[in-house]
């Protein structure tokens, strides 16, 4: 009875096997380089060059001539801009929000320094539309008089 059991199994397992390849390849060669290689201590990097590739971004908001009511600032780094000519933000893309207190502010925050623009969006608690803001990390402040 175990050889009834051993045989077909053998027999499984030198047919799993296999035989030999005929066409073998060998590795593709490549070409030799005559340039010498570049060693980290050959490179050389400006003074003052800054490794960091974020920054601190600082935004101040004074709507007060506008609205002392309660209101809420969101920051967003991507967004498009609609046909009617406002902006609609990708909402996954927000990277701050915070309360105004008698219609002011201030936002610190970081961002990478590849960043080109950003939409901040004020929303009133009455349900109007909110106000938006599309700047540059060079501008800092959102006065509204």
């Amino acid at each position: 009875m175990k050889i009834l059991f051993i045989f077909p199994l053998a027999l499984l397992l030198l047919f799993g096997c296999g035989g030999e390849d005929q066409n073998q390849s060998s590795a593709p060669s490549y070409p030799t380089s005559d340039e010498e290689e570049i060693k980290f201590d050959d490179l050389t990097v400006e003074d003052g060059y800054d490794y960091n590739p974020v920054k601190s971004q600082s935004l101040v908001v004074d709507i007060s001539s506008l609205s002392t009511e309660r209101a809420h600032i969101s920051v967003y780094t991507q967004f498009e801009e609609t046909s009617q000519g406002n902006y609609k933000p990708d909402y996954q893309s927000q990277i701050i929000s915070r309360a105004l207190q008698s219609g002011m502010t201030e936002l610190n925050f970081s961002v990478a320094d590849s960043q080109l623009d950003f939409l901040a969006e004020i929303w009133f608690y009455d349900g109007r539309s909110p106000l938006q803001y599309h700047f540059t990390p060079e501008q800092g402040a959102w006065v509204i008089k």
